[in-house]
């Protein structure tokens, strides 16, 4: 004998299924290999251990914070890029404070804090920063940032084919290349999928080229070198394009590696309108 599913029981079945594998399912997180790392000393230069750093990203509020290690050395990874106040506390010392400290997309910047006692008078606030020097790692790379992506002349409203010849170590046009020309598709603008992109680094093909966004692979799986997707400029915070990726955790390809950051949003409402006619 047949059995006679109602309607009533099939929908109620299915919204069981989706209710059980959005519980089941593991957590999805942004990939962010940015951050901070440096040593906390007195005016005399020794190390304060259990001194509490904090750094908090001003766009969006959320902090997080570590604690210095007995020789004074602290390290916070997995940030997103963006502008950060860094605050450092520690028992019998003076708060330190560092605003407006710039942390590039998939750079780890070195943070050095000197604390005075409370008894002295004098006291200073860094507003600004120099051009930082990467001493945890080292490659060839440039991140182009947000302003310049709104203000740069896209071609076709593609960052790939206007932006990433710009790094160092990088050769070729930077144009799409298709047909009888090389794999991918030939078009400019960023809705077409599947490009393969003219540049060249540490003297490999193109086909060795590696894309991703936010941590996330975008290679095609049918031929190397060819990204499966062209982001938006609008969701854009930053591209950073390495000619040379010397990472053991990156060891799929040995071309130049392409990173689109996307924006992380902040507390505010807010929005952008463009329009792109072909």
């Amino acid at each position: 004998m047949a059995r006679v599913i109602r309607p009533k029981s099939a929908a109620i079945s299915f919204v069981l299924c989706v209710l059980f594998f959005l519980v089941a399912a593991p957590g999805v997180f942004a990939q962010f290999n940015s951050g901070f790392t440096g040593v906390v000393v007195d005016q005399s230069s020794s190390a304060v251990p259990n001194a509490k750093v904090t750094v908090t990203n001003q766009a969006t509020r959320v902090s997080q914070f570590s604690m210095s290690t007995d020789n004074g050395n602290f390290r916070i990874s997995s940030l997103p890029g963006g502008v950060y106040t860094i605050e450092v506390d520690a028992t019998g010392f003076k708060q330190w404070i560092q605003k407006d400290v710039q942390l590039e997309s998939n750079e780890v910047k070195t943070i050095y804090s000197s604390l005075a006692l409370p008894t002295e008078s004098t006291s200073i606030e860094v507003t600004g920063t120099i051009a930082a020097v990467e001493t945890d790692k080292s490659d060839t790379s440039r991140e182009i940032s947000q302003a310049s992506i709104e203000n740069a002349p896209l071609l076709g409203r593609n960052i790939y084919t206007s932006m990433i010849e710009l790094a160092p170590g990088i050769t070729g046009s930077g144009l799409p290349s298709g047909g009888a020309l090389g794999s991918g598709s030939a078009n400019n603008d960023s809705f077409e999928q599947e490009a393969g992109y003219q540049i060249n680094a540490a003297g490999q093909r193109q086909e060795n080229n590696e894309y991703d966004v936010d941590g996330a692979g975008l290679n095609s799986a049918s031929r190397d070198g060819v990204v499966n997707l062209s982001p938006e400029p609008d969701f854009i915070q930053a591209v950073r394009i390495a000619g040379a990726t010397f990472d053991a955790s990156k060891g799929r390809y040995s071309g130049a590696y392409v990173q689109v950051f996307t924006k992380p949003g902040t507390n505010e409402l807010h929005g952008t309108l463009s329009e792109y006619h072909t």
